[in-house]
């Protein structure tokens, strides 16, 4: 894994409080997004065009960490070729269905 990758994947953790909640997860993709804080104040149009503009991002995180995840289909693959398993978790539908056929 790359260094900035690895800048992503920062986790910290706040102990259940006295009430017994469940522990909280800081992590970047679970973070409050600000723009969207009123999105149910928003017409549809505008709620449309603010998920378009985060979907615009996608494509450019994906790019940034190719490399490591050609590194890590090569060693799932070559795993696989020892009679190895492939465990994968938290995908989606789509992720799943990849995964699957792949």
């Amino acid at each position: 894994m790359t260094e900035s990758t690895a800048d992503h994947r920062h986790r910290s953790v706040t102990p259940a409080d006295s009430a017994g909640s469940a522990q909280r997860y800081d992590i970047l993709t679970e973070a409050p997004y600000p723009q969207t804080a009123d999105i149910d104040l928003l017409c549809l149009l505008k709620v449309l065009e603010l998920l378009n503009a985060k979907d615009q991002e996608v494509p450019l995180a994906v790019a940034r960490v190719l490399p490591d995840t050609a590194h890590a289909v090569e060693l799932v693959v070559s795993s696989l070729r020892r009679g190895g398993r492939a465990h994968y978790f938290g995908a989606g539908t789509s992720g799943r269905a990849t995964a699957d056929v792949a």
